[in-house]
């Protein structure tokens, strides 16, 4: 997908929701994440990271939906916003698959991509507990106006449920 707005130019009041839709480049947008991770592309950029952070908290900051799917979570689970995360204290979803190799909390490692937002006081759900039992095809939790999904199965999911909150 190409880009057609440069994210300083990104305005909240322009759309209805935010939705960060996951992949490893999503690494690239951890925002307060301390560690580094052995494929630099994953690092990302201190000035895009602001500017993602700005994005979130615009959209927070006016009440609006802030989504994000599978490895997107991460981005939502080190952004920050009044100095925490938006995730602490919401249940989640998450993938359950490694994270990208890397330095976690200054010694290599490949937790699961779930130790992103348990880092950050999310609640996670069990994997595949949301729905149709031992499948995460309809993994999708909404919090308040924080809506995560468990990973790229639940995307058809995660798409209707955007549409049911953005219809209300």
């Amino acid at each position: 997908v190409q880009a057609d707005i440069a994210l300083k130019d990104v305005k909240a009041a322009d759309y209805d929701a935010l939705l960060f839709s996951g992949g490893w480049g999503a690494s690239a947008y951890q925002f307060a994440f301390t560690g580094r991770y052995n494929d630099n592309n994953y690092n990302g950029e201190r000035a895009v990271k602001l500017e993602v952070n700005r994005v979130i908290n615009e959209f927070i900051q006016q009440d609006k939906y802030v989504a994000a799917l599978c490895n997107g979570v991460s981005v939502l689970a080190w952004a920050r916003v009044n100095g925490k995360s938006p995730l602490s204290g919401k249940r989640v979803c998450a993938p359950v698959r490694e994270a990208a190799a890397g330095l976690y909390n200054g010694r290599p490692a490949q937790p699961s991509c779930r130790w992103h937002p348990e880092q950050n006081g999310a609640i996670l759900s069990p994997a595949g507990a949301i729905g149709q039992p031992g499948t995460n095809t309809d993994d999708v939790i909404v919090d308040g106006k924080i809506i995560t999904g468990e990973d790229d199965p639940s995307a058809r999911e995660m798409g209707r449920r955007i549409v049911e909150v953005l219809s209300k």
